[in-house]
C-alpha cells in the first residue's frame, strides 16, 4: 500500500471556494484509483480484479460497433496497452 500511495499522484481540486473542492472530490472513484496505481505497479492481483471488473464491458463496448472478431481484437489491444505502455498511470480517479 505504501508503494501505491507514493506513486500516486492525483490532480489538484480547482482553485477557488470550499464547494468547488468538495464537488471535485465527489467526482474522484477512489475504488478504481487504488486499482490502477496497484495495476501500474505490476500487482497480479489488481490487474486480475481489473479484468473481472472492466475487461468483459470494454468487449462488449467494442462489440456494439464492430463485428465480433474485430471487436475482441481491438479490446485485447486496448487491454494490451494499458498494461504494456502502462496507460493507466495517467489515470486520475
Amino acid at each position: 500500500a505504501e508503494d501505491i500511495t507514493r506513486s500516486s499522484t492525483v490532480r489538484a481540486p480547482p482553485t477557488g471556494i470550499k464547494d468547488d473542492v468538495t464537488s471535485w472530490l465527489e467526482t474522484l472513484s477512489l475504488d478504481d484509483l487504488y486499482l490502477a496505481r496497484a495495476c501500474v505497479l505490476r500487482d497480479e492481483n489488481a490487474w486480475a480484479e481489473c479484468s473481472r471488473l472492466h475487461f468483459g464491458f470494454m468487449r462488449e463496448f467494442a462489440g456494439r460497433f464492430l463485428r465480433r472478431e474485430d471487436a475482441a481484437e481491438i479490446s485485447d489491444r486496448v487491454i494490451a496497452d494499458l498494461w504494456e505502455k502502462e496507460k493507466l498511470a495517467r489515470y486520475e480517479g
